[in-house]
């Protein structure tokens, strides 16, 4: 019987990226009530909470710093944001796993950072519309950052995103049992 090698499997990193990217999309495009879903829950939390409590609180005071209460919101659901993408990823990692399709990909050639780049693709362009989402509904109640600021908290974000993704990759890579991820995942949105 011929041994099959992984390590074998030639394949151009650059094509790896775009068909594991491909896989993510056609996963998004049968999915489409979860990107809605991710294009409502940024609005929701500003709308419904950020302007309730801004009416009562208006202000933040912060090291001597007045901070309206909308700009400290808005960077607190930057990191909800942030949770909700890495938490989708570990679904979507996990679904590898168990079905063997993680197994099939590495050995058909794509290489683990050519995965990890390939799956934070989709999550990367919904966390950007998010993030123009809110900001357009920020402007719409005046309290936005200038564009300038708006760019560096995008910047900033996507490294976070970037971290925050690949812990969530390491905890679904590593972890086999669904409610042990689920203590982890629960007890890292505590802090």
């Amino acid at each position: 019987m011929k041994e099959l090698n992984y390590k074998q499997q030639k394949t151009n990193f650059i094509e790896s990226v775009f068909k594991v990217s491909y896989v993510e999309y056609r996963a998004l495009v049968n999915n489409k009530q979860l990107v809605y879903t991710q294009i409502l829950v940024p609005m929701l939390y500003f709308l419904f909470y950020a302007t309730g409590i801004a009416s009562t609180f208006g202000q933040i005071i912060y090291v001597d710093k007045a901070v309206p209460f909308l700009q400290f919101a808005f960077i607190g659901i930057i990191g909800l944001i942030v949770y909700g993408q890495m938490s989708q990823s570990v679904y979507r990692i996990i679904l590898d796993r168990k079905w063997g399709l993680l197994a099939f990909k590495y050995f058909k050639g794509v290489t683990p950072l050519a995965y990890m780049i390939g799956k934070m693709s989709f999550p990367l362009f919904n966390f950007l519309i998010q993030m123009g989402v809110l900001y357009a509904i920020s402007i719409l109640f005046g309290d936005s950052f200038s564009f300038d600021q708006f760019i560096v908290l995008v910047l900033c974000s996507i490294v976070m995103m970037i971290f925050w993704f690949s812990v969530g990759t390491i905890i679904s890579l590593k972890v086999s049992s669904y409610k042990t991820r689920d203590l982890i995942l629960n007890t890292l949105l505590l802090p």
